[in-house]
């Protein structure tokens, strides 16, 4: 899966184990390029839905 927003690069959805997924923000200062996405936000599937965490 790949998600795609207007305020940040192009950033793939990864499994981490079982049914926790991650978005890994980049490693640098905040910039134009990266728009400051800088942080890790996770996804854990649970059966009442998604729960995100960043």
């Amino acid at each position: 899966m790949v998600l795609a927003f207007a305020f940040a690069p192009e950033m793939k959805l990864k499994r981490v184990s079982g049914n926790i997924y991650m978005v890994r923000g980049v490693d640098a200062l905040p910039s134009l390029e990266n728009r400051g996405f800088m942080s890790n936000a996770f996804a854990v599937l649970t059966k009442e839905g998604c729960k995100i965490l960043a």
